[in-house]
């Protein structure tokens, strides 16, 4: 029972009992002026009988209608107190369900700013890959919390939350893409933060031969040099003389130099730093002038007697496995470029989505 119709009653049985107690008094007065001269509390209705039985009766008809009007007063407020109970119940689960979709609206907020960040973090990323693809470069990564906060929610209030307020004239559609969405971003930071790892162990692996390769050059470089120089002493003559020890020299010499270039800690924190020793300085300055040198004398002077073979064969593994690393470098920043367009900008489809999903729901919350 509303309280509109309770209140209607209520009117209507006052009014009623109102209407009846004044006929109550009036006929009380009627019986009371069957006695002449008569007093407060001082009635005389002798040789009256009939008439204070039919007033006996009338007023046993009138109390008894009064009881049953007060039953019913009673019926009725029962039903009240009932119904003003069940609202309450109704209002407490509505209040619920705009508490759920109020937990579940921060949570995609959250979610929906973690990814953009995680957007804007990748692409920092892929600048220093692409500018500096042997350097050990890292990508941070962004909690992994509200995916599983909101998958972790219970469906079933989360549902009847959904179905009572109705965001979109497709609200299942929404209650669905809340949970393909938000399911797709679980799965893919954890698969994101795998790649990466292989990634880096991958490149970290591919640093560490290219540079115990350098290292076998360098020695390789020094011991044929060496070797020139002993044989150049015993024939009397001079180093420079040797057609081949000029590149000998040159890769001893650019490595002390290199070398020499080693930077302190406050420079390497730089965003732009690059490093002035990495495999590319080794590889632009060093190695294929070297290769690109000992093939011009090979073609001037024939194959040498000091084993030049094996020092070339090296720096031409180096070149090789060189490529290789930029390679896969750039294939990997090129598909995290892309995959973190499509799905993790402010312009992908599924920020989008949940951007539609939280103004949906605020517009039928408000």
């Amino acid at each position: 029972m509303t309280a509109r119709n309770f209140r209607i009653l209520v009117f209507l049985l006052a009014f009623i009992l109102g209407i009846t107690s004044i006929f109550l008094v009036w006929f009380s007065f009627e019986a009371a002026a069957e006695t002449e001269n008569w007093s407060f509390m001082d009635f005389d209705f002798s040789k009256k009988e009939g008439i204070i039985s039919s007033y006996g009766s009338l007023l046993a008809a009138i109390l008894s209608f009064v009881a049953i009007l007060l039953v019913l007063l009673d019926l009725f407020y029962q039903r009240r107190l009932k119904t003003i109970e069940a609202e309450d119940k109704e209002t407490e689960v509505i209040d619920s369900y705009r508490d759920n979709l109020n937990i579940i609206i921060l949570f995609i907020e959250q979610l929906c700013q973690d990814v953009i960040s995680q957007s804007k973090i990748a692409n920092d990323y892929v600048k220093k890959e692409k500018n500096n693809p042997t350097e050990p470069n890292r990508m941070s990564f962004v909690s992994n919390a509200y995916p599983k906060l909101i998958l972790d929610v219970d469906r079933n209030r989360f549902y009847n939350s959904i179905q009572h307020f109705k965001p979109s004239e497709n609200w299942k559609k929404l209650y669905v893409n809340i949970y393909k969405i938000t399911d797709f971003y679980d799965k893919s930071f954890e698969d994101i933060k795998k790649k990466h790892q292989i990634h880096l162990d991958k490149k970290f692996k591919h640093c560490i031969d290219l540079g115990k390769t350098l290292d076998e050059i360098i020695d390789i470089n020094s011991e044929i040099r060496n070797n020139i120089i002993n044989e150049c002493k015993a024939n009397e003559t001079h180093s420079t003389e040797n057609p081949y020890f000029g590149v000998l020299q040159f890769i001893k010499e650019k490595a002390i130099e290199i070398i020499s270039r080693r930077t302190n800690a406050e420079d390497r924190l730089n965003d732009d730093y690059i490093n002035p020793t990495s495999l590319t300085v080794w590889r632009d300055e060093v190695f294929q002038v070297a290769f690109n040198e000992i093939i011009s004398l090979w073609n001037i002077n024939g194959h040498d007697n000091y084993n030049l073979k094996l020092l070339l064969n090296k720096i031409q593994f180096y070149l090789r496995e060189y490529s290789r690393l930029i390679q896969d470098s750039e294939d990997y920043s090129k598909h995290v470029e892309i995959y973190f367009n499509d799905n993790y900008s402010e312009d992908s489809s599924y920020v989008k989505k949940l951007k539609e999903i939280i103004e949906s729901i605020e517009k039928v919350l408000d």
